[in-house]
C-alpha cells in the first residue's frame, strides 16, 4: 500500500461523512449514499438556523455547498435559497462573493436571478482586477484600491464557475490583480501579514473555505 491509498483510507473513515462522501463521488467517482452526510449537517445547525439574516446566513448555505450536497438538499425553497438572509443587493464584497459561490455549487447557477448577477459581475470591477463593497466604493470621490478578501472569494467562485463551465467575464483581470500582488504579506512591507490590523480577527478565514467550522462540524 503506498501513500495515496493511505490518504484514501483516511479520508474515508466514517468520522467526517462530509469528507467521506467527496472522497467518494468527486475523487473515486463512485456513487454513495448522501443521506448521512444531510442528518450529519442538519444534527450541527441550529433548529432556527433557515430563519437567521446576515452572515450566518451565508455560512450555514455555504455548510450545505462544502459538504458536497445539492440545493434539493437544502430545506429552502429556490427564492428563499437565492435571497436568504438579505434583500440580496449584490455589494461585491466577501459575503456576497461565498453566497454567489455556494448558490453555483448547489446547482443553481441556471437560475434568471443568479444568472443575471453573474452577467453584470464585470461593471463593478475595479482597474486593478478586484471588488470592494459598493457601500465602501461609492462613498469615496477617488478611484479606490480593491479589498483582498472579496477578491479571494471573487477567485473561489470563479474557480466554481469553471467547474461548471461557466464564463464570468472577471475571470482574467482578476488573475492578474493576483499576480501582481503578495497573498499573505504587504507588498510595502514583506514582514507584515495583509489583515493583521486587528487583534483577533481570523485570517485564516480568507484564504479556507471556513463555513462548516464556523458551524461546529
Amino acid at each position: 500500500m503506498n501513500n495515496d491509498d493511505n490518504v484514501i483510507l483516511w479520508l474515508l473513515e466514517n468520522d467526517n461523512p462530509a469528507v467521506k462522501y467527496r472522497t467518494q463521488t468527486e475523487l473515486l467517482g463512485e456513487a454513495a449514499d448522501k443521506m448521512p452526510v444531510v442528518a450529519w449537517v442538519n444534527s450541527f445547525l441550529p433548529t432556527d438556523w433557515v430563519g437567521r439574516e446576515g452572515l450566518w446566513s451565508v455560512y450555514y448555505l455555504n455548510t450545505f455547498a462544502e459538504c458536497g450536497l445539492s440545493f434539493e438538499d437544502v430545506p429552502l425553497d429556490i427564492e428563499k435559497a437565492i435571497h436568504f438572509g438579505t434583500d440580496y443587493r449584490f455589494e461585491h464584497g466577501c459575503g456576497d462573493y461565498m453566497r454567489l459561490r455556494a448558490l453555483v455549487r448547489l446547482g443553481l447557477a441556471d437560475e434568471p436571478s443568479v444568472m443575471n448577477i453573474i452577467r453584470t459581475l464585470p461593471e463593478k470591477q475595479l482597474p486593478d482586477g478586484g471588488f470592494l463593497c459598493l457601500h465602501r466604493a461609492d462613498k469615496m470621490n477617488r478611484i479606490p484600491k480593491s479589498c483582498v478578501k472579496a477578491n479571494m472569494h471573487a477567485l473561489m467562485f470563479c474557480a466554481e464557475c469553471r467547474k461548471k463551465g461557466i464564463i464570468a467575464g472577471i475571470e482574467d483581470a482578476l488573475l492578474d490583480y493576483f499576480w501582481n500582488h503578495n497573498l499573505f504579506y504587504r507588498t510595502d512591507d514583506p514582514n507584515a501579514l495583509i489583515l493583521n490590523a486587528r487583534e483577533g480577527w481570523r485570517t485564516i478565514d480568507t484564504f479556507y473555505p471556513f463555513e462548516v467550522m464556523r458551524v461546529g462540524l
